[in-house]
């Protein structure tokens, strides 16, 4: 009886199992050591399985415990940032396959074109003065895709003794070539009531293939960037938009002349109309709650200045009703103060004006100011206002 005897390694998590697999592969044997997309398979797979959504401890904590060779460091270690940060799933899969059918040794991907950062979204391709090309020239998602398939049917559709790697230029004149030829696109769609799906048929598919007239075409305008450049220029797009001149509506002016009226661009104006008016909405929502706050602050400033006035005048009050109508006498002998106290009862009868004669006059007014109580002086009214064995206040 056979048996076949087999070593069941333990890891005791994914990213260990991960590390062992490339440093098995890294040994050159039979299999191949691990590329920039082998890393991108293998950071996703820990991202899924096993809840690694960071891959920068994951690649610090491999080049920490290999050689400087295998190490993911530089270029490459860029290219894998890239890939996992801006390429979408779909072209991930489409370059996978790529790799996979034409092995990493004889794919046009590299470490070096894949570290560049104009292949990726929101990289945009500069045109000098003219901001219409330069705006044509924006990367996006969509755009990215159509690179990575393009280069992938180029290099497929080569003979084997013509496959090569590209170098970094020729990747992002592809880069540039896809993301003006999306943009033209949907220019086409915004003239004309015409759906993506037959504008990437005629236009965008010839691309995709790398038919060579297609690409001739488009790569000479991209090399012109004529300011004066309309999507009519481009024979593939003129016929479509002359193919749709039937479904665009019709409108006369006074003189009876006829004006093509685009369904696509009345619903964008509509749409920015809505969108200006939000606009509007919005700065007269900040200008009132400016002006409601400032009127709060406005309120309460005032509040605080009435009752600090208020404040002052009643202080102001009771100093001059103190003044006039009290006196305070502190002395050590009886005498001195009897005659302070009629001294200050002579003063506040000639401050009242009343007649020396009136007794009953002079009476009352004694007894108003002092309070109504007895004074040990004239027997009139006394307001004590503080006693002491020194003294007494009335």
């Amino acid at each position: 009886m056979r048996a076949v005897w087999v070593r069941h390694p333990y890891y005791p998590n994914l990213q260990c199992e991960l590390f062992a697999n490339i440093k098995v592969s890294n040994r050159g044997a039979i299999r191949k050591a691990a590329n920039c997309i082998t890393w991108v398979w293998g950071l996703n797979h820990l991202k899924c399985e096993g809840g690694i959504a960071d891959s920068g401890p994951v690649l610090r904590a491999w080049n920490a415990q290999v050689s400087r060779q295998h190490q993911i460091v530089g270029s490459r270690a860029q290219a894998v940032k890239n890939i996992i940060d801006y390429l979408p799933q779909e072209g991930l899969k489409r370059m996978m396959l790529n790799i996979s059918k034409m092995g990493w040794e004889a794919c046009p991907w590299s470490d070096e074109n894949l570290a560049s950062k104009k292949l990726w979204s929101p990289y945009c391709f500069r045109s000098g003065s003219n901001p219409k090309w330069t705006e044509r020239g924006q990367v996006t998602p969509e755009s990215c895709v159509l690179m990575v398939n393009t280069i992938c049917n180029y290099a497929e559709n080569l003979p084997s003794f013509c496959q090569r790697k590209l170098d970094r230029a020729s990747t992002e004149r592809y880069a540039e070539l896809c993301a003006i030829a999306l943009s033209l696109a949907r220019e086409t769609a915004s003239l004309a009531p015409i759906k993506m799906s037959d504008i990437y048929a005629e236009f965008i598919a010839p691309l995709e293939t790398h038919q060579t007239s297609a690409h001739a075409i488009l790569s000479s305008i991209i090399a012109e960037k004529n300011p004066a450049f309309n999507v009519r220029d481009v024979p593939s797009l003129k016929k479509l938009i002359d193919s749709h001149a039937h479904a665009v509506s019709h409108t006369h002016t006074a003189d009876g002349s006829s004006v093509m009226c685009s369904i696509a661009n009345i619903e964008r104006t509509s749409w920015e109309l809505v969108q200006q008016q939000l606009l509007y909405d919005l700065e007269v929502a900040k200008v009132y709650i400016a002006k409601l706050t400032n009127w709060d602050l406005a309120v309460d400033s005032k509040r605080r200045e009435w009752l600090f006035n208020r404040h002052s005048h009643n202080q102001k009050a009771a100093e001059t009703f103190l003044n006039i109508y009290t006196k305070w006498v502190v002395k050590a002998e009886a005498e001195d103060m009897t005659r302070d106290t009629y001294q200050f009862h002579m003063d506040y009868l000639k401050r009242a004006s009343i007649p020396e004669g009136d007794s009953a006059i002079r009476h009352r007014a004694c007894a108003c100011a002092l309070g109504g109580r007895s004074c040990s002086f004239c027997g009139h009214g006394l307001l004590i206002s503080s006693w002491s064995p020194q003294g007494h206040a009335c």
